[in-house]
């Protein structure tokens, strides 16, 4: 009878402590979270003059490489829980969100924004950051990818101040 109460007083009491070190995991990786959250956020505040990636696909994370690399500030904003993982590891400053809606660009600061590159998979979500990002701060710098030719004209019909192809200059660098 005494084994069996000690172990019974010993198995709850290893269940409870299993427990609390499980809920002591979960609670302090969320806190970290929220208060790296908080950091990166207050980091944002601080900038002026920055630049805003808007779409850290293959050209996007390059254009963030080049700037990191010159010491540029600028605040990523994408929305893919992969492509945010590998922000973190590279310690870039992000957002993670939409950036066709107001709301996300707003939290990057982009009323003290420099310049914004719109760097999304489709012309129609880029196009309609430029409408939004002129429609914030008039006098921002406003540079974007276009996937076909015929639509460089209505990015910069837009607003845009620069738009570049990445398959028209890759091709001519291939022919070159």
């Amino acid at each position: 009878k005494l084994f069996a109460v000690f172990i019974i007083i010993f198995g709850v009491g290893m269940m409870f402590y299993s427990l609390v070190l499980v809920a002591e995991t979960f609670i302090e990786a969320r806190l970290r979270s929220l208060l790296g959250r908080g950091k990166l956020q207050k980091m944002i505040e601080k900038m002026k003059e920055h630049y805003i990636i808007c779409g850290c696909g293959r050209i996007g994370f390059l254009i963030c490489r080049e700037l990191a690399a010159e010491k540029v500030p600028f605040v990523v904003i994408d929305n893919n829980t992969e492509v945010i993982q590998k922000i973190q590891d590279e310690g870039f400053v992000y957002c993670k969100g939409d950036a066709t809606q107001d709301k996300t660009l707003i939290e990057a600061g982009i009323k003290r924004a420099k310049g914004i590159v719109c760097a999304l998979p489709t012309d129609a979500e880029n196009l309609y950051v430029i409408l939004t990002a002129k429609e914030l701060n008039h006098n921002i710098y406003v540079m974007s990818r276009s996937e076909e030719e015929a639509s460089e004209h209505r990015l910069i019909r837009a607003g845009a101040d620069r738009v570049m192809s990445p398959y028209s200059l890759g091709g001519v660098r291939m022919a070159m």
